[in-house]
């Protein structure tokens, strides 16, 4: 069992290579950005802590899309983080909408996949 000295500092760890990665991640697209190569960019599984930290990064309101675990059986990024990109036009994109398949033979989903078939 790690000591409460040896916690702390794994946390300490772990925040240094967030914000390092964070760095890097801004860094990394400004660089593609400016050489022309994309025209925007976007983060996956980022939540409400780590979005507002991106966002205080040089440049980093230019973060266009957040991909994250978002279904009809996981909904809990309304909360507070769907309502915080909207409010800074920060797209939402749902991966496993379906619950990675689970809800694709739900009955009560055939109407609307029917409309839209």
């Amino acid at each position: 069992m790690p000591t409460s000295d040896q916690t702390e500092k794994r946390k300490e760890t772990a925040a240094d290579w967030f914000v390092s990665l964070r760095d890097r991640i801004c860094g990394a697209f400004e660089t593609l950005e400016d050489r022309g190569l994309i025209r925007q960019w976007g983060v996956s599984n980022f939540d409400l802590d780590a979005m507002e930290e991106i966002f205080g990064e040089r440049r980093g309101q230019e973060c266009v899309v957040n991909q994250v675990y978002y279904s009809l059986g996981e909904r809990g990024p309304e909360f507070d983080l769907i309502p915080w990109q909207n409010k800074n036009d920060i797209a939402t994109m749902a991966y496993c909408p379906l619950d990675q398949g689970q809800l694709a033979s739900d009955t009560r989903l055939q109407p609307l996949a029917d409309k839209h078939n």
